[in-house]
């Protein structure tokens, strides 16, 4: 049996007998009437249409850019590109991307929104981006979110130039074991407690600077290579006593500390210390697992070789600045810091700044590349999603900035033999700037609107470089909190924001602010997707939207038909929401599938593996470039949870009675149900959600079907299985399965070599304080439940911190569970959770302190938690 035609095959197939362009339409039913190709999809020809409109434009869905083979003929038709002459195609290639930003040529290449499959639509005109800002509160709220990013790294490029400072991790850190030592003891025992504000500056210093006289006198010999400093542990730690000893039993900078911290109970900093090197190093292997988090050491390194105190303040500045500049991107926040983070603590701060400084320029990374160290391996990181954004936002007035979740919605302005996404943004770029010059009162108002926005003050905190974690501590010490760094900080990036604003001529300050909107106006019709669909519909026909279009939406169902139903008010479709937080693991886990692996989502209970499987085996399914943040729950793919009762028959087949006497094939999980209906059978063509995997024996269930998953083999021959003969691959079959490293179930089966080796793992940590809070955060619509909830979440992580039960890695110190246990707190602030009266008649902070305990009850029962949870019930303040 010849493997079945795919889309773009079949609709090749249909135009070149047919001889001339037809409709997205007319090819579906040809297709469908000659059953060229078979789809799970529920809008099989919008898919098509989607494909087509890409293959014009030599993108077709999921694969690489290749040589084009349709043309787009006008609105919904496509031909067969070999049917044109040269100069018929150079009129193609050469159509002006202004006339298809303007949306003033209906036959212009139209764009891909991402949404769903079949959201199709021209790029919107000025006037229409405009209108959409103008009219929804989100829009406006998701520009000027991004004109604060585009601040923040305005002003961290500004910082760190203006205080420049040579700082080598490798040299200066990694190398320098006491320094490790020293940064992890003050994140740990001083994160926050900037009160009184100068004592704790002049004792970090004096501590920091005690330890590099040391390094001086040759006390700590070499430097040691990180990898190499446990084989030399008795020799350091003796060493670090040793100086530790010298800083003398007296210091008048942490006896007032201690007043106002009730933690710090040593009678000195030097027992302090001393207490930490001998506790903290005795039964480490590596310093790994007392370092903290990057953003939690970033605060002390301006202590590090710091020879003067009156240089503190600059050289915060600087790290602010730097660390600003490459951590506001929205991918660094949503994932690309799980990537990217190693960039910025493996390199001299020199190289990288050398590369935004071309940046800068206008010089794109293509060009410029970026040869740098990464966790393990040095090499080329010019297309990663972060450096790709922050070179956008670095050239706003020229171009839109490049959101990966928005990306494929500028695939229309691709073009063959581009060498990055950032070629068709600049193509865009160019297109929006020509048509703002065609209209002078439009720019006048968007260069009024950019400098206005860019003036405005930020009200929530730009970076925290020294900070009091308490406010009841801050009210106490309002002279300290109007003094730390953090408030300058702000204040420089503000000031960066409107001098750059100020420099830029009207275009290019109107252009920024386009820009901005542009992204938001894609973002909306993206969330949008699941409402109203633009593009190639059954009857009545309707073409796809264009400026001029006013007549009301028709509404279609899901198969594509026309809605025929009652006079009866809608129903709200019910979505399935992800966390933004784990977009970017799931788009790697998408790049997986496509490389050929399956995925093996690993981690916590609470970390949403099972939500975030379905989303990126939806993506699969769908074709989708990426992954999307909220998909219909009728659309999720096939989910199934392992069970120990599992067998081969469950799996992968057998035979079943007929209610004739007789026998018939049973086909299992695994297996295409569509197949033929012989033996010969096929893997699905699909992807499958298979959660919980480690509640089935696997070895057991679906041992036979292990070369076909590592894709070594055509087909195999299961012995024993009945009704079967063979059972072929499918080259869309694809598994994203989960396991819970922790489980309250006993009945739990090891996940054999075998098994492991043809799964990528994927590891989900458990929730940090900022995972938390985004996780509520996203629900937070009533502002004083939010408040009370905020500090109860502050209480909970200092009480774990204080208990030990905190996990540290480079994430940061997070739970050994995930956040989604804190629903019933998000569902009381979104005010979606009616309690009794009696509850409800508590102070709001005691309401939010007792559904945080309720929250988490089922995760912390088996953890030792019992004392954090007794001790956050009865607490009043905690400082």
């Amino acid at each position: 049996m010849s493997a079945p035609l795919t889309f773009l095959e079949a609709a090749a197939m249909v135009l070149g007998e047919h001889g001339g362009p037809l409709s997205a339409r007319e090819i579906w039913s040809e297709i469908q009437a000659r059953r060229l190709c078979s789809t799970k999809g529920k809008t099989p020809e919008a898919t098509l249409s989607t494909e087509l409109q890409r293959a014009s434009l030599g993108s077709p869905l999921g694969s690489a850019r290749q040589e084009k083979t349709f043309y787009k003929d006008g609105p919904g038709t496509f031909g067969l590109l070999k049917w044109l002459d040269e100069g018929q195609r150079r009129s193609l290639e050469e159509q002006s991307i202004a006339e298809l930003v303007s949306g003033r040529d209906p036959g212009a290449p139209q764009l891909a929104i991402e949404g769903t499959p079949a959201r199709v639509r021209s790029f919107p005109t000025v006037d229409e981006i405009l209108a959409r800002y103008d009219a929804s509160d989100q829009a406006r709220s998701d520009a000027l979110h991004n004109l604060h990013v585009w601040r923040r790294i305005q002003g961290g490029l500004a910082m760190a130039q203006e205080h420049p400072v040579s700082f080598d991790p490798w040299q200066k850190y990694w190398f320098c074991f006491e320094r490790r030592v020293l940064v992890a003891y003050f994140a740990d025992r001083f994160e926050q407690r900037y009160a009184p504000a100068d004592a704790l500056r002049k004792l970090a210093f004096h501590v920091f600077r005690h330890f590099d006289a040391a390094r001086e006198a040759n006390r700590f010999g070499e430097p040691i290579r990180a990898a190499e400093q446990p084989a030399n542990w008795r020799f350091l730690t003796e060493a670090m006593a040793e100086v530790a000893d010298g800083l003398g039993a007296s210091s008048e900078q942490y006896l007032q500390l201690r007043t106002v911290w009730p933690r710090l109970k040593a009678a000195s900093i030097r027992d302090d210390l001393s207490d930490y090197i001998a506790s903290s190093l005795a039964e480490v292997e590596d310093l790994g697992a007392i370092e903290p988090a990057f953003f939690k050491r970033l605060p002390w390194f301006p202590y590090l070789g710091l020879k003067s105190i009156a240089h503190l303040r600059e050289r915060q500045m600087f790290f602010a600045g730097y660390y600003l500049l490459f951590t506001s991107t929205n991918s660094y926040r949503r994932g690309g810091s799980i990537s990217f983070a190693p960039v910025l603590q493996n390199n001299p701060t020199d190289v990288l700044l050398d590369y935004v400084k071309r940046w800068a320029s206008g010089e794109p990374p293509a060009r410029t590349g970026f040869d740098v160290q990464g966790r393990s391996e040095r090499k080329d990181r010019s297309d990663h999603a972060p450096v790709l954004e922050l070179f956008g936002f670095l050239n706003l007035h020229r171009v839109p900035f490049y959101n990966y979740w928005n990306a494929s919605a500028y695939d229309g302005a691709a073009r063959p033999g581009d060498t990055s996404v950032l070629d068709r943004m600049v193509r865009v770029g160019a297109a929006t700037r020509t048509d703002l010059i065609r209209r002078p009162e439009v720019v006048a108002r968007l260069a009024a609107d950019f400098r206005r926005l860019a003036a405005e003050p930020e009200t929530s905190p730009t970076i925290v470089m020294e900070g009091i974690a308490r406010q009841s501590v801050a009210r106490r010490h309002p002279e300290d909190e109007a003094l730390l760094v953090d408030h300058e900080i702000r204040r420089r990036v503000e000031a960066a924001g409107r001098a750059r604003a100020a420099s830029m001529n009207d275009i290019e300050a109107a252009s920024s602010m386009l820009h901005l909107m542009l992204d938001a106006y894609v973002m909306a019709e993206r969330m949008e997707a699941h409402v109203v669909e633009f593009g190639t519909l059954e009857e009545p026909q309707v073409e796809p939207f264009s400026p001029t279009d006013s007549a009301p939406q028709t509404i279609v169902e899901s198969d594509g038909e026309v809605a025929s139903r009652p006079s009866t008010p809608p129903v709200t479709e019910a979505l399935l929401h992800l966390p933004s937080a784990l977009h970017g693991v799931g788009n790697d886990a998408l790049g997986y599938l496509r490389a050929g692996f399956h995925v093996l989502l690993a981690g916590a209970p609470g970390t949403g593996k099972t939500t975030l499987a379905q989303f990126i085996a939806h993506a699969w399914n769908n074709d989708l470039p990426l992954i999307r943040g909220e998909i219909s729950l009728e659309d999720a793919p096939l989910t199934t949870v392992g069970n120990s009762a599992w067998a081969p028959f469950h799996t992968i087949g057998g035979i079943i009675p007929d209610g004739r006497g007789g026998f018939a094939a049973h086909r299992g999980i695994f297996i295409d149900p569509a197949g033929s209906g012989g033996d010969d059978w096929q893997l699905r063509p699909e992807c499958i959600v298979l959660d919980e995997m480690n509640r089935a024996d696997l070895d057991r269930c679906i041992g036979e079907l292990y070369p076909l998953l590592s894709r070594s083999v055509a087909r195999v021959y299961p012995a024993g299985i009945a009704g079967v003969r063979c059972i072929r691959m499918h080259e869309r079959f694809r598994v994203v399965a989960t396991v819970n490293d922790a489980t309250l179930d006993d009945i739990v089966f090891p996940i054999s070599e075998g098994l492991a080796r043809r799964f990528i793992r994927i590891e989900l940590a458990g929730a940090t304080q900022d995972d938390v809070a985004a996780f509520l955060s996203e629900a937070a619509s009533l502002k004083e439940r939010w408040d009370a909830a905020g500090s109860s979440i502050e209480q909970f992580f200092e009480l774990c911190k204080e208990h030990g039960k905190l996990v540290t890695s480079d994430l940061g110190d997070h739970l050994p569970f995930g956040a989604g246990y804190f629903r019933p707190l998000r569902e009381w602030i979104h005010g979606r959770l009616s309690m009794s009266p009696d509850f409800s008649a508590k102070d709001l902070e005691d309401q939010a302190t007792l559904l945080l305990v309720t929250s988490i009850m089922t995760a912390v029962r088996v953890r030792g938690f019992d004392q954090v949870l007794k001790k956050l019930r009865s607490i009043e303040d905690i400082a």
